[in-house]
């Protein structure tokens, strides 16, 4: 069973901050495109909030928001989204 379906969430985010990283770090920094956003920033954030590691959740959706600022631009719903996602984190 999965680390979150059994509701092990900080075992999820655990998991997926080492995944983060070493992706990051094989990148040579930090990537700049959806798909971080999508697969890494996201989930972090989202499962972060479940047992309320409040400060995870909003580190990691802050960085969704600056890496969407950068792809996307301001002015695009992709940047009005990862806002969204920040506010309820």
């Amino acid at each position: 069973m999965k680390n979150y379906e059994s509701g092990d969430y900080q075992a999820a985010v655990s998991k997926l901050i080492t995944a983060d990283s070493l992706y990051v770090k094989e990148s040579g920094g930090m990537p700049m495109d959806s798909d971080y956003i999508n697969y890494f920033l996201l989930p972090i954030a989202g499962l972060s909030d479940q047992p309320g590691d409040y400060a995870t959740a909003t580190r990691f959706g802050q960085k969704g928001v600056d890496v969407a600022r950068q792809v996307y631009g301001e002015r695009h719903p992709d940047y009005a989204v990862s806002l969204n996602n920040l506010a309820v984190y």
